[in-house]
């Protein structure tokens, strides 16, 4: 990707002050620190907290990303979709988990790589939509955090959501498997690979055989009736800002404080049952959210419907989500334009 002229500014230990280079932490340890603002996750256009060459960084994204074209959900004049009123919902965790229920939406971050967490859920959740489609995915190893950290412009915490993004789809679907040299089968060993790589980039000898199979580029989704209009047709969202969440609900989370953090989007519910029990206004739906804390939250009241629940999932009012959504960093991904992987000649790694 071409340079951000503010990265020079970025000293190698932005946003590791207080924790170092990695986080040995409990879920609540790391809520607190993203409460509390003494950790960079998402260097969005919101951000807490942070030096002016942070925000500056971020704007320089936002605006690089929407000069190109096609980069905007709403101006691609899209036909909305036609759906039942008890069909308006997508619970996309749920094939995530009946496809890897060892691993999949589990486990917490080390470091502040949430945007690459959040970006790898929205790609699982992609390629899990193609193969819903009918359309077979040869290799359905998990995706790597690594890849999607290295290349954030600087060798500090945190990383702008839109580039990391738009990063993905350039260098393609890189999975926790060993690429010669480099053995990414365990995140907690692997992590620190890209730390290392945040103004490098992955190394040509990976991106060489990756970068033939990922996602389209992402689209920025600027209203909450795009968000809607995004998950009915199938697509996948994540969102880098300023967010706060409670870690209590019953089962839905109110807003609470502020984070510089991304995570991924892994569902919606805009039915009548839904707007019945929960008291919504028309227009208005429940979000679901993964989170990169593993065991962090507590909820009650989980339906039947929304089973099995993932570890650290929330449940948010997209209402309460609306200014975030407006001030630019909600992103999809659209799985119709993602390159999958052969279904006739094996990946090159395929037997590791």
């Amino acid at each position: 990707m071409s340079g951000n002229p503010f990265f020079k500014h970025f000293p190698e230990t932005v946003g590791i002050s207080l924790f170092g280079d990695c986080m040995p932490m409990s879920p609540r340890e790391l809520q607190a620190a993203y409460a509390s603002n003494q950790m960079l996750g998402a260097v969005g256009l919101d951000s807490v907290d942070v030096p002016w060459y942070v925000r500056l960084a971020a704007r320089y994204e936002v605006d690089k990303f929407e000069e190109t074209p096609h980069s905007v959900y709403e101006d691609l004049r899209r036909i909305p979709k036609s759906i039942e009123p008890d069909d308006d919902y997508a619970y996309q965790w749920q094939d995530y988990l009946f496809e890897d229920p060892q691993k999949a939406m589990q486990g917490r971050q080390r470091t502040g790589d949430c945007v690459s967490w959040a970006v790898r859920v929205a790609l699982q959740l992609a390629r899990l939509r193609r193969m819903g489609d009918g359309w077979q995915e040869l290799y359905r190893k998990r995706l790597c955090t690594a890849a999607y950290y290295a290349g954030r412009g600087h060798t500090g915490q945190g990383a702008n959501t839109t580039r990391q993004a738009t990063l993905a789809s350039e260098v393609g679907f890189v999975f926790e498997i060993k690429y010669g040299q480099y053995d990414f089968t365990d995140y907690d060993s692997y992590y620190r690979l890209g730390m290392g790589w945040g103004r490098s980039g992955l190394p040509s000898s990976i991106t060489e055989i990756t970068s033939q199979y990922g996602p389209g580029a992402p689209k920025r989704i600027r209203t909450t009736e795009g968000v809607l209009d995004a998950f009915r047709n199938g697509y996948v969202l994540l969102m880098g800002s300023s967010l706060g969440v409670a870690s209590v609900g019953d089962p839905i989370s109110r807003l609470s404080g502020s984070w510089n953090h991304a995570m991924g989007w892994s569902g919606y519910d805009a039915t009548p049952w839904a707007r019945e029990r929960f008291r919504l206004q028309e227009g208005d739906a429940i979000i679901f959210i993964d989170q990169s804390w593993g065991d962090w939250n507590r909820l009650t009241g989980i339906p039947d419907r929304w089973k099995p629940w993932p570890q650290g999932q929330m449940a948010v009012k997209l209402s309460d989500l609306r200014r975030f959504i407006e001030r630019g960093e909600c992103l999809c991904f659209i799985p119709d334009e993602a390159t999958g992987l052969p279904v006739i000649e094996p990946h090159p790694f395929s037997e590791n």
